[in-house]
């Protein structure tokens, strides 16, 4: 139910660049999101969307996280 692309409309990203360093193990994930999707900019509050959004972001780092230690395992295979 979200769009999502990659580099677009933000190409790269300072936050990555900045702190990335993948060589040496350091990996950066930089999301953007929409405001829109959860907050009433004029009153900064929460709108209808945040519970949706708020456990699709919660699912999404779990699903991250729990992969980790294969991922990481896999990396130590190859050095």
């Amino acid at each position: 139910g979200y769009h999502v692309s990659r580099n677009a409309p933000y190409a790269g990203g300072h936050v990555a660049t900045a702190y990335g360093r993948p060589l040496e193990g350091v990996h950066v994930l930089q999301i953007e999101i929409n405001r829109a999707l959860y907050l009433d900019e004029p009153s900064f509050t929460k709108n209808r969307g945040f519970p949706k959004l708020s456990r699709t972001l919660s699912d999404m780092a779990k699903r991250i996280f729990d992969a980790l230690p294969v991922l990481l395992e896999g990396r130590a295979a190859a050095e």
